[in-house]
């Protein structure tokens, strides 16, 4: 043999390598762990207010155009479905706050 086997055949011969298991390649020690956490949710942060920077309005969508409507574009059937979500959320909010201004109007706790 000649050239880069040989010398691993030689140096596997002389006791000269050593086994790594996946195990060893992969394993974090908590605190390296928690800190590439960190370092991701920090990332994470910066690419949302990117992305609401991005679009018009700070992050709101535009309205589809009647043919994305008719041909049920992926999204405009997205902006329906966020602009119900809104609704909802509103709708909900304030049945949460009539719930609580009557609870607190009879006494009820």
């Amino acid at each position: 043999m000649r050239g880069p086997d040989a010398e691993l055949a030689a140096a596997a011969a002389a006791g000269g390598l050593t086994s790594i298991a996946a195990t060893d390649l992969t394993y974090m020690t908590p605190a390296a762990a928690a800190e590439a956490a960190a370092a991701g949710a920090a990332s994470r942060a910066a690419l949302a207010a990117a992305r609401a920077a991005v679009g018009s309005g700070g992050g709101q969508l535009d309205e589809p155009s009647k043919m994305a409507k008719r041909k049920h574009q992926i999204t405009s059937l997205f902006h329906a479905a966020k602009a119900r979500e809104a609704e909802y959320g509103a709708g909900r909010a304030a049945g949460q706050k009539s719930k609580a201004e009557t609870a607190a109007k009879y006494g009820w706790v």
